[in-house]
C-alpha cells in the first residue's frame, strides 16, 4: 500500500505504529528534528484545492500545521505547488518556512526533494529522514523517546 503502514487503519497497524516507536528511540538522542509537509498537489480529481477544504472551521491544511507547530521540531518546511498564492493567503504558516516547488507538476519526489534541501539548509546537523503517515501522538512519542 502506497499510503504507509501508518495510514492504514486497524489492531495490527497499532502495533507496527509502537514498533516503529521502538525502533526509533535513538531518536531522542540527536538534537535536531525536521518536518516537511507536502501540499503541492492540484488535487484533480476533487476539483478543488484538499489543502484548503474546511474542516472544524479552518482549513485542513491549517490543522496539519497547528498539529506539527505544537511539537518539538527545530526545522518547519511547508512545501506548496498548485495554487500556492492562494493556499498561502488562506493559512497561517507560524514557524513554518514556505517554499515552492515550481515542478509540482512532475511529482511527489520533486517536492520532497525541495523540502529536504530547505529543512538541510535551516538544521544542517540533522542526518536522519524518516517518511510516516503517523499521528502526532506517535510523533510526540518518537521524539521524547518514549
Amino acid at each position: 500500500d502506497k499510503r504507509g503502514a501508518f495510514a492504514r487503519s486497524g489492531r495490527r497497524d497499532s502495533r507496527q505504529a509502537e514498533q516503529c516507536i521502538q525502533d526509533n528511540r535513538h531518536l531522542k538522542e540527536k538534537k535536531y528534528y525536521g518536518v516537511v509537509v507536502l501540499a503541492a498537489g492540484a488535487s484533480r480529481r476533487l476539483g478543488q484545492p484538499k489543502q484548503l477544504l474546511p474542516f472544524r472551521g479552518k482549513p485542513l491544511l491549517q490543522h496539519v500545521l497547528d498539529q506539527t507547530q505544537t511539537m518539538g521540531f527545530t526545522s518547519r518546511v511547508l512545501v506548496l505547488g498548485a495554487g500556492a498564492e492562494e493556499i498561502r493567503q488562506a493559512i497561517d504558516p507560524g514557524a513554518f518556512n514556505v517554499v515552492w516547488n515550481e515542478r509540482w507538476e512532475e511529482g511527489m519526489a520533486g517536492s520532497i526533494r525541495v523540502g529536504i534541501e530547505r529543512s538541510v539548509a535551516l538544521s544542517p546537523a540533522w542526518n536522519i529522514c524518516y517518511f510516516c503517515f503517523a499521528t502526532s501522538r506517535m510523533f510526540r512519542e518518537i521524539c521524547s523517546g518514549r
